[in-house]
């Protein structure tokens, strides 16, 4: 919803209302990522009957979602600016650390290190861009502009969620039935397939926005 409504506001000559979405976001985003990381987090410590392994990365990852939601928000605002320039500066960074930090951690500490790798990639990312960006968020909570931006954005989650559990329960499948080596060989063909179709959606990513800032000047749909 960030992504559709600030062109359109600043198209419209709103700067006002731009600032109002950007908080509205930062805030709602911000409440859910705390639920979730606290909830994966308390959960670490009452499923004691799994590995030390799986206990570690729940802890990690209640971290990870946290700092992921921060990134992923400035990555998002930043796609509404048309700071493209940006964007893919931070996204070089983010794939170089992460490559590293795999390559280097993953085979010191195995799967504890690739959890790891991925805290160490999202809070880099995260400090670099919030560092270059310059936005300045705060709190702002209030309902009728918390449900305008949820009547965009809902159908956009559900549409996501419904393509990630379609890509999930095969790996499920995979690891249950045949195992994890083959679940290995089935990772790499779906990563390969993941870039392949995100290839055609880097075009809408920069044409959208301009799409919606030109809506927000004539109101002519």
């Amino acid at each position: 919803a960030t992504e559709v409504r600030i062109p359109y506001y600043r198209g419209a000559g709103k700067a006002s209302e731009v600032q109002r979405v950007r908080d509205s976001a930062f805030t709602i985003g911000g409440i859910l990522a705390l639920l979730v990381s606290g909830v994966l987090y308390a959960a670490s410590f009452l499923l004691k009957q799994y590995s030390g392994a799986v206990l570690f990365g729940l802890r990690i990852t209640a971290c990870i979602i946290g700092i992921t939601f921060l990134y992923n928000l400035y990555v998002v605002m930043l796609r509404a600016d048309k700071n493209f320039s940006l964007v893919s500066r931070v996204t070089i960074l983010n794939a170089v650390c992460n490559l590293l930090g795999i390559a280097v951690l993953a085979y010191f500490f195995r799967l504890e290190g690739l959890y790891l790798a991925t805290l160490f990639t999202a809070v880099i990312s995260w400090i670099y861009v919030k560092a270059k960006a310059g936005y300045c968020l705060k709190w702002y909570f209030h309902v009728p502009h918390l449900m305008d931006l949820a009547k965009i954005g809902i159908p956009l989650i559900v549409i996501g969620l419904i393509y990630t559990v379609l890509l999930s329960v095969d790996r499920i499948m995979i690891i249950k039935m045949i195992g994890a080596k083959e679940l290995g060989f089935y990772s790499i063909a779906i990563l390969a397939f993941t870039y392949t179709n995100t290839f055609p959606k880097l075009f809408g990513i920069v044409l959208f926005p301009s799409m919606q800032e030109e809506l927000g000047k004539t109101e002519s749909v």
